[in-house]
């Protein structure tokens, strides 16, 4: 009798021992299958992130030369209504 429930006992930690290799295995599967995706998801946003990077700096490119455009532009403007300004004063001095 004591030999039949050692026979089932083992019968039993062998029944634990395959379902826990199984869940081990199903594991590393998960596991191995969640590497593989989060590496292809990092992969990808650091594309995006690196494609966005290089169309901000083209972006600030643009924006700085235009900045400059118009700020030679500014300069020449105000040249010109000090010189427009100084043409007046000198009319209405001869003027008077």
């Amino acid at each position: 009798m004591n030999r039949r429930i050692e026979e089932r006992f083992n019968a039993v930690d062998k029944r634990f021992d395959n379902l826990k290799a199984y869940v081990d295995s199903r594991f590393n599967e998960l596991k191995d299958y969640v590497d593989v995706k989060f590496s292809s998801l990092k992969e990808y946003v650091d594309a995006r992130l690196t494609e966005m990077s290089k169309r901000i700096d083209d972006l600030n490119k643009v924006l700085s030369a235009r900045i400059e455009d118009l700020s030679k532009i500014i300069q020449a403007l105000s040249i010109e209504v000090s010189s427009i300004k100084t043409d007046i004063i000198k009319i209405l001095k001869e003027k008077t």
